[in-house]
């Protein structure tokens, strides 16, 4: 099916992705589109270039078959995290060693997107005969919220039958990830000399007691052994109040990332957390930046917290039983001769958008172990990328037959 030139040509790709500094943030992922685009046009594939926000380029390219037929969707992002510091090799360089290519973005994830762009040209060259559309949408953003990528495709009328997300997943196929919800909550105190700390009201400590509701949350009921971390979660990842050593605190900003699982909801757990901040103030929390609320009043009547949530992405299961899975496992087992591995993503993917916004039956499967994402050293197995090219390219032809 595929040959030693194709894998040539996709460790290339990928190595000139890598080389393409595309850190978010401040996500800017010109240069990575701009490395696609020239393949594309080089193999005559058309395209198009979405850039809702100045320099978060996304990559729409659509390969038509030679009949009519539905369309599959290979779904990407561009976007890497911040590289870093202490690494043992450059992380830009895409230095080749024992059989795995290093760089940042190398597993998460400019390796399924490598794949992606290599199956497309495969089908190209083999005078795409197959019945249907297959795209590759390579998007910015996705480490951000996704708002100015998927997010964005999908508003804009994005639409396929079926969809994979490339995220890396060891080969194996995931019909699922955890959702997240992030939410700053913003507490209010009043300010009093430090000497005198009766006369006012300490924001660092209030913030502290409603952090401890939030630690006694029993998240048992959300349990579901399908992935590796199986329950819901909610972490304190950053705060900060106070200034002066003198000066009793006014306010205190701590930040949340709640992790849930499928069957709950982002909405859910929004009144999850405003039912503890609520049991600890006995008011209500009110929405930062909201018309009705004095984000710096003491009156008693406001709120003593604020809280801002955004909802990044929503859990999801597609379910084994599912038509579009079963072609998917019947895939595998011709391609690989054995049946897949099936898991949850414990990470939060665009695969929840294409679920949850674009109503597309999705799976995750991709090179790359998704434990090395984000670490320093980040490298892909390059035997990987071959797996997950001849299995792109065999869900064409079973899909768009």
């Amino acid at each position: 099916m595929t040959n030693n030139n194709d894998m040539s040509e996709m460790i290339s790709l990928l190595q000139k992705l890598v080389r393409a500094d595309s850190e978010n943030p401040p996500g800017d992922t010109g240069k990575c589109a701009q490395v696609i685009v020239e393949a594309l046009t080089r193999e005559g594939i058309p395209y198009k270039i979405e850039e809702p926000k100045p320099g978060i380029r996304s990559v729409i390219a659509v390969l038509e078959g030679t009949k009519p037929g539905p369309t599959l969707l290979f779904n990407g992002h561009i976007d890497t995290v911040p590289a870093g510091t202490g690494w043992s090799l450059d992380p830009f360089g895409a230095e080749i060693r024992n059989g795995y290519l290093y760089g940042r973005g190398s597993t998460d994830m400019k390796a399924g997107i490598a794949a992606g762009l290599a199956a497309l040209i495969h089908l190209k060259r083999e005078g795409a005969a197959f019945a249907g559309t297959v795209i590759l949408t390579a998007v910015g953003d996705e480490e951000n919220h996704s708002q100015y990528g998927t997010k964005y495709l999908l508003s804009q009328g994005l639409k396929a039958d079926f969809a994979v997300n490339c995220e890396p997943t060891n080969l194996d196929i995931c019909l699922g990830n955890r959702g997240l919800l992030m939410i700053d909550v913003f507490v209010k105190g009043r300010s009093s000399h430090a000497g005198r700390p009766g006369l006012g009201k300490n924001a660092v400590i209030l913030a502290n007691r409603i952090i401890e509701g939030l630690n006694a949350l029993d998240f048992s009921y959300s349990r579901d052994d399908r992935f590796k971390d199986p329950l819901g979660s909610v972490s304190v990842v950053g705060i900060h109040g106070g200034g002066r050593i003198n000066v009793i605190p006014d306010s205190c900003v701590f930040y949340l990332d709640r992790r849930m699982m499928p069957g709950e909801t982002g909405d859910l757990a929004v009144k999850q957390i405003e039912e503890v901040i609520t049991q600890v103030t006995g008011r209500l929390p009110g929405r930062k930046g909201g018309a009705l609320i004095d984000e710096t009043s003491s009156d008693p009547g406001e709120p003593e917290a604020l809280i801002n949530p955004e909802i990044w992405h929503e859990p999801f299961w597609m379910g084994e039983d599912n038509p579009y899975v079963q072609r998917c496992v019947e895939t595998y087992r011709e391609l690989f001769g054995k049946p897949p591995v099936f898991e949850g993503k414990s990470a939060g993917t665009d695969a929840s958008h294409l679920v949850s916004i674009g109503k597309i039956p999705t799976i995750i499967f991709g090179p790359g172990d998704y434990r090395v994402s984000h670490t320093i050293d980040e490298g892909v197995e390059i035997s990987q990328l071959d797996g997950a090219l001849r299995y792109y390219i065999s869900l064409v032809k079973k899909l768009l037959n």
